[in-house]
């Protein structure tokens, strides 16, 4: 195993072990059917927990808690870890299924060890600076008590029965017993010196502690609370265990020289064995089957595993900082569910599958064990992997619902399905010009398909735009030229043009509309005009010398023709027949083609191996692209980046990159390349290889676009040619539909209306189902739900070539809502509750606030002990749970109190005369009042109503009592009178601002100036007339809230722009912030600002010296010099994270020493010798004193220096700032010779002198 060096003094005596790699602060260990135990260590120093599967001994997580945690503890069902942080002050409660921290619990000063009850409702936790004990309720993570104990409690252990819990407290070497249903002390046992960890035996009738100062363990019998033995052991003993058994006790032991776990034999209390183990070791932990033993080595970083069968160490690993495992708490974790993970795929591996052709469905799920398939088409099937053939053509919704044991999953996946031989694929028709062929070939699979006989020496080639009819220039040297018309259907000649005698017919092209074909005739030095209705030529266009290429604009306004010999263009008008421009090319001028926007030409020069690029709107050339020897056939891409050139005598094709205007790639090929074409999709290219006299050419090239390779060739005839645009578009497709929509709410409480609107393609009806068992044929419509529910939302559509679905799942949430019969009253209160909560729940979850629960809908409960108790009311009919909590809802006395003065009025401001109606809000039952209005005048009534005459501000006085005593409540300038009556100003606040949809807000007017309306507006089109409404938002986004308030004297509006804040999924925030200053002189203000991300709500500041603060930006004053950690908590309704910065903030009267450092560029070379001298010096200097040794100095922070003669020259640098200086000396440091090579060997680096301020260590925090 790899090692780690762990060198560190412990006691006096320096450690140099190589250790395993793996360190343990607490240990939490599982031990259930079909999981593995893990172990949870407390990093004390790193401010997390590692989680160790102990099956395999390797960290699987690292969950970050508060500061320095000691104690962990693992409740019974295993689905909760608790850790006690010393410096934090708090308990932080982990999720065992998540491994995330979902709570935390204030404690009290310095938490260190933990204990859980045997029912996992209590938790025990020892506050060592509070001298107490903390009882945490785990169901509501809340403390409900706390018990005074002895000096600094350190272990805590509860019994098997759960009815005691011991502490031990090593302030005043003794244990206190506290009986855990009346939370007091009921017995104080004195033990050794320095008691630290505690356990109890698995039958719960010895008490073992380790006494660390003593050296002993001492025994309690349980039974008569007194100690029966000790046992000696080594060292110093700090944690300790027992074997699930209970025969076996294991102790860790920190001895001078050596540590060691030791094994006592709890029937004779005597130590049978001792196991060495690294240095420091402070928690042991046995996991549940007893074989193995887990303790924390603190001062190497790292957990021992002990091996129980053999006593030795079989394993060590490496975790945080400062393992520090409190006591041994063992646990099972719950096995998590494995769910089933629905996937498949298909044998289809294009866009569609032809009618009648069977598609075979390959399972692909995860963890299943049934398979449910819904083809789409009204059948199914529940084999893995089922082979369907569908009968009629149409888009299909093809459903996996998949399950196992722990529940299902499904996937859903589109099959198209078109009637068989469409859609066709592209094809390529290649002129064969010594075998008077045209070969066609299948683009799609690249197969030769036929071979049709055409005329005398084929060459050039064009398609019609609906590819129904090929045309082919058969150019029969010296006789008659002619054109060969070809169906597709048929593959045969239906017709031939006679274009002329000795016409020599090159390239063609086809105009857009399909009606006139453009005819190079070569020996004439024209262009033919074919009438494509009666296959005749309707005119003769003259062009220049020997024309070859002819291509033709989108628009099918222009024909462009290439003159080989006259190095230019033709440019001719389609609606005249005549030349309106020519372009003066590059020498040879053949292959032409246009780009599909009709803005670029590009022209092949065979004589002078470039490529022409012609401006369209301009007819001029733009630019010359050289290229390799002789191009002739030309293509350009269908998005127009690329242009593909054929290098006849070169055997390649050039690529050109059409932006840059450059080749960026010559592609071999066959002999001799002549055409070249495009397909339609753009993903391939096609390239005739014509080949020479000597070797005829019989094969076409096909190039994959995407990676600028040759990947097939297919036969043809011979010499193929196919000059032009050889390569038929694809043929029309069917036009299916495409269903989609979309949902203004998809999210809300019930009844909730949502309207959904259609976005679907191509579509003639539509078909709604809402998932409720209604639905509509509108395109467009609203539905409210007035039920809660998940439901699946389904859109048919259709026309005539098929139907398409779309899915989505609107999530409908009961919102509870409850009233009581009477809020208050005596002892024992019964409270009738009634659940008026909107969509129909059918189950509810009430908790009353005093530990005690219901699950009917209309309870009724009594209280039997006065208190203020908040309700809360939970549904959960979606999986979605909803709460709602009404907050010291109940209010219950026992009759004996004394009344609590409150009251209210109505109105506090306005002009005079003002008539005022106060109400008694008092609480215990006063039965007498008196009233004093701050104008002379009082009242005894419970309710008065009181006009006030003159202007001014009156205080208001109302005192209660019984005949348990009175109380007095006085309001200062609590009534504004005035002669006149201003207008409002508008003021308002809220209860939250950001939160999860469904995401309810309760307003708050805090406005001045007596507003009698109010108008509200939220942002989100609703709005309100209440003074304080309460709002619900059911849709993520970023509100605006306006609230405008009025009176008889006008109107005032304020609106919070983008104040209310509804994401799609709330997270939990992310703790960031920073502080200035960070270092300083006693008193310190520091002003520290949050940075944190997430939404937070809430804010939780520590500064290190005892002080705290919720502001979110706060300020705060260091008086005494220390160094102080910071750590913030930030809070959100999904969350809460921490963040430490340990010594962060430093206050001092004083600074430290630097410490001096320096390099030079070079030590050794001939005079003259320049060099350059670098301060490397920590702690901050301000000052700097260099001697170069030749008597010559500098105060620069990094001078250059010049040595003119040879020697050995030594060189010092002293440093200083305010805490005072040091100095370094390099003897013989620069070798300087009259010539040759001289080795420098300095002496020495010696520190010639060191003066230190100590920096006070009043506070280290």
């Amino acid at each position: 195993m790899k090692g780690t060096k762990c060198n560190k003094i412990f006691r006096g005596q320096t450690f140099n072990k190589t250790l395993g790699v793996t360190v343990l602060a607490f240990l939490m260990l599982v031990s259930i059917a079909g999981a593995s135990p893990f172990a949870y260590i407390a990093n004390e120093e790193s401010n997390s927990i590692s989680v160790i599967d102990t099956t395999t001994n390797k960290v699987t997580a690292t969950i970050s808690v508060g500061s320095n945690p000691i104690g962990v503890a693992i409740n019974p069902s295993g689905t909760k870890v608790y850790v006690a942080n010393s410096h934090s002050n708090d308990v932080s409660i982990i999720d065992t299924a998540t491994n995330n921290v979902k709570a935390t619990v204030p404690v009290g000063r310095s938490p260190q060890g933990v204990a859980i009850s045997p029912d996992g409702k209590k938790v025990y936790v020892a506050n060592r600076a509070s001298n107490t004990v903390s009882v945490i309720d785990a169901t509501i993570n809340t403390v409900v008590s706390t018990v005074n104990v002895g000096k600094s409690p350190a272990g805590v252990a509860v019994s098997p029965d759960g009815k005691k819990a011991y502490v031990t407290n090593e302030g005043d070497n003794t244990v206190s017993i506290i009986d855990t249903a009346t939370k007091a002390v009921i017995s104080t046992v004195s033990v050794g010196k320095g008691p630290k960890e505690i356990a109890v035996t698995p039958d719960g009738t010895k008490v073992y502690v380790a006494n660390s100062d003593s050296g002993i363990i001492s025994v309690i019998d349980t039974a008569t609370n007194t100690v029966t033995a000790t046992v000696k052991v080594e060292g110093a003993p700090s944690g300790v265990a027992f074997n699930p058994e209970g025969t076996k006790a294991y102790v860790t032991d920190n001895g001078k020289y050596f540590s060691n776990v030791s094994v006592i034999d709890v029937s004779t209390n005597k130590v049978t064995a001792t196991i060495p183990v690294g240095p420091n070791p402070v928690g042991v932990a046995v996991t549940p089957d007893g074989k193995k033993v887990y303790v924390t080595i603190n001062l190497c970083n790292t957990v021992s595993v002990i091996d129980t069968a053999t006593n030795t160490v079989t394993a060590t690993m490496l975790v945080g900082n400062g393992p520090h495992a409190s006591g041994q708490f063992i646990g099972s974790i719950p096995v998590q569910p494995v769910y089933p993970l629905a996937n498949f795929s298909s044998n289809i591996t294009s866009d569609y599958v032809f009618l009648s052709v069977p598609v075979q469905f390959t399972d692909l799920s995860e963890n299943a064990t049934g398979w449910t398939w819904d083809f789409g088409d009204g059948s199914g099937s529940t084999k893995q992997n089922p082979t369907h053939t569908y009968s009629a053509a149409g888009i299909y919704t093809v459903s996996l619902t998949v399950g196992n044991s722990n529940g299902t999953d499904s996937k859903l996946a589109t099959v198209n399905v078109v009637p068989k031989g469409s859609p066709a694929p592209s094809y390529a028709f290649i002129t064969n010009i010594n075998s008077n062929t045209v070969s066609v070939i299948n683009t799609g699979n690249n197969t030769f398909t036929t071979t049709v006989p055409a005329g005398i020496n084929p060459l050039g080639v064009a398609v019609s735009p609906d590819g129904t009819r090929i045309y082919v220039t058969n150019a029969n040297y010296g006789r008659r030229g002619t054109v060969s018309v070809i169906d597709t259907a048929m593959n045969r000649v239906t017709a031939t043009v006679d274009v002329g005698d000795k016409y020599y017919p090159c390239g063609i092209a086809v105009t857009p509309d399909g009606k006139k074909l453009y005819v190079a005739s070569r020996d004439i030095n024209a262009v033919s005009v074919i009438d494509t209705a009666t296959n005749t030529v309707t005119a003769t266009v003259p062009a220049g010398k020997w024309p070859m290429g002819v291509a033709v604009t989108p628009d099918g306004t222009k024909i462009y023709v290439t003159n080989r010999y006259s190095s230019t263009v033709s440019v001719i008008d389609t609606a005249t027949n005549t030349v309106i421009a020519t372009v003066k090319a590059e020498p040879g001028s053949c292959g032409i083609t246009v780009n599909q926007a009709g803005t670029k030409l590009y022209v092949t020069n065979c004589e002078s191996n470039t490529i022409s690029v012609i401006d369209t709107s301009s007819n001029t050339v733009t630019a010359t692209v050289p290229v390799e020897e002789w191009p002739m056939g030309v293509a350009v891409s269908p998005d127009g980046t690329k242009v593909y050139v054929a290098n006849q005598r070169s055997n390649n094709v050039s690529v050109i990159d059409t932006a840059t205007k450059t080749v960026i790639a010559a592609l071999k090929v066959g002999n001799n390349p002549y055409g070249i074409a495009v397909t339609p999709d753009g993903t391939k290219v096609y390239v005739a290889n014509c080949g020479d006299d000597d070797n005829l050419g019989k094969t076409v090239s096909i190039i994959d676009t995407a990676t600028n390779k040759v990947t097939a060739k297919v036969n043809t005839g011979f010499s193929p040619v196919a000059f032009g645009q050889f390569i038929s578009p694809l043929p029309a497709q069917p036009v299916l539909p495409a269903a989609n929509f979309s949902s203004n709410l998809t999210f809300g409480y019930a009844p909730l209306s949502v309207q959904f609107t259609d976005f679907s393609k191509n579509v003639d009806g539509w078909n709604w189902n809402f998932g409720d068992g209604s639905g509509s044929t509108q395109q467009n419509q609203a539905h409210t739900y007035s039920r809660a529910g998940n439901y699946k939302v389904t859109l048919t559509v259709n026309n005539t070539n098929g139907t398409d679905l779309k899915f989505a799942t609107v999530t409908v949430l009961a919102q509870p809502v409850f009233s009581a019969a009477s809020t208050s009253g005596k002892t024992p209160f019964s409270v009738s509750f009634t659940d008026q909560s909107t969509g129909f729940p059918a189950s509810w979850n009430w908790t009353f606030g005093d530990g005690t629960y219901s699950t009917e809908k209309n309870p009724v409960h009594i209280y039997r002990k006065s208190g203020k108790y908040s309700v809360t009311l939970t549904l959960n009919e979606t999986g979605n749970k909803s709460a709602v909590t009404k907050s010291s809802y109940i209010i219950v006395s026992n009759g004996n109190e004394a009344p609590v003065a409150a009251f209210s009025a109505s109105p506090a401001s306005g002009k005079s005369p003002l008539t005022v109606s106060f109400t008694d809000q008092s609480t215990g039952a006063p039965t007498s009042r008196k009233w004093t209005f701050g104008d002379g005048t009082h009242s005894t009534g419970e309710n008065p109503v009181h006009t006030y005459s003159k202007a001014g501000l009156y205080s208001v006085t109302l005192t209660v009592s019984n005949t348990d005593g009175s109380n007095t409540l006085t309001k200062s300038r609590y009534i504004v009178v005035s002669n006149v009556l201003n207008g409002p100003v508008t003021s308002f606040s809220a209860s939250l601002t950001s939160g999860k949809a469904p995401f309810t807000v309760d307003f708050t007017d805090q406005g001045k100036g007596s507003p009698d309306s109010w108008k509200w507006s939220f942002g989100d089109g609703d709005t309100s007339t209440e003074k304080n409404p309460a709002h619900t938002y059911n849709k993520s986004g970023l509100y605006s809230v306006t609230l405008t308030a009025s009176n008889e004297k006008g109107s005032n509006s304020l609106k919070k722009t983008g104040y209310i804040a509804v994401p799609n999924i709330l997270a939990a925030p992310v703790s960031k912030f920073s502080a200035s200053p960070t270092s300083g002189k006693p008193p310190l203000t520091v002003h520290f600002t949050d940075q944190s991300t997430g939404s937070p709500t809430a804010w939780k500041w520590f500064f290190g010296d005892g002080s705290n603060s919720t502001d979110k930006n706060p300020v705060h004053t260091y008086n005494e010099s220390g160094l102080y950690a910071v750590r913030l908590t930030v809070s959100n309704a999904n969350g809460s994270n921490t963040l430490s910065k340990t010594g962060y903030i430093a206050v001092s009267n004083f600074l430290d020493t630097p410490v001096t450092s320096f390099s030079a560029s070079q030590t050794s070379g001939k005079a003259p010798l320049t060099v350059s001298f670098t301060d490397k010096s920590t702690g901050s200097p301000a000052a700097w004193k260099w001697t170069f040794g030749d008597g010559s100095d500098s105060t620069e922070k990094n001078p250059v220096h010049k040595y003119n003669k040879s020697g050995n020259y030594t060189v010092s640098l002293t440093t200083t700032n305010a805490g005072g200086s040091s100095k370094v000396q390099k003897s013989n440091y620069i070798v300087v010779s009259d010539s040759g090579t001289v080795t420098s060997n300095p002496d020495s680096i010696v520190p010639v002198s060191y003066t230190h301020l100590t920096l006070p260590t009043k506070r280290i925090v």
